[in-house]
């Protein structure tokens, strides 16, 4: 379809199509990762993600296939319509995918005035926090100026007490886990265009429920 590709960022020298691929990836990005925390329907495939209880490098592989393919249009589509090279886009997937690592570490790292820019393990382990104040906070990827522009950054500077979905059992099994958000989906039958309200859990059930 190369009528949707607008080549805004042909002529530019390709550091700069890394900067602006990368912010306006982000964006999208930050955009999705609130709508998955918003709207029930993908919050059922998003919350296997938020379902371990202890962070670590490997928490950023925690993901249903529906969702990495969703997640995935939403940082590529707009290399596309800016008709980006794989050559701009495919380094900052590989920086975007190290840093996420880096993110669900469960480090003490800020990054110190660096972290104002990048989402440091600091600042995004808040977003696995199972702490009412903590909901919809620090949803960005890998810039953290989207939170500090739309209001949703969180500077608490102690350790959450713990980390999850309070209420989910969400099964090890990696097979179960893929059929886990069409058993809750079936179960609770939210309306399409259900909204959470926000700073608040899902109800009137907090969190998919467990598949026996």
């Amino acid at each position: 379809m190369p009528f949707l590709q607008t080549h805004a960022l042909t002529h530019f020298p390709a550091p700069l199509q890394f900067v602006c691929g990368l912010a306006i990836a982000d964006l999208t990005y930050y955009l999705w990762h609130r709508s998955v925390h918003a709207v029930p329907f993908l919050w059922a495939f998003h919350s296997i993600h938020h379902s371990q209880q202890e962070l670590t490098i490997a928490t950023s592989l925690r993901v249903h296939i529906f969702e990495e393919v969703v997640r995935g249009l939403f940082y590529f589509v707009p290399f596309f319509v800016l008709a980006i090279p794989a050559r701009v886009w495919l380094p900052v997937d590989i920086a975007i995918n190290w840093l996420l690592f880096l993110e669900h570490s469960d480090l003490d790292w800020t990054y110190g005035k660096l972290g104002t820019i990048l989402v440091s393990p600091h600042f995004h382990r808040v977003h696995h926090s199972v702490e009412v104040q903590d909901v919809d906070t620090n949803f960005g990827s890998f810039l953290s100026i989207w939170d500090r522009l739309f209001g949703t950054a969180n500077l608490r500077a102690t350790r959450p007490a713990a980390y999850g979905v309070p209420g989910a059992a969400v099964p090890e099994s990696f097979t179960r886990q893929l059929a886990y958000p069409f058993v809750w989906l079936l179960r609770e039958r939210p309306a399409p265009f259900t909204m959470r309200k926000p700073g608040t859990f899902l109800e009137p059930t907090p969190h998919p429920a467990v598949i026996e």
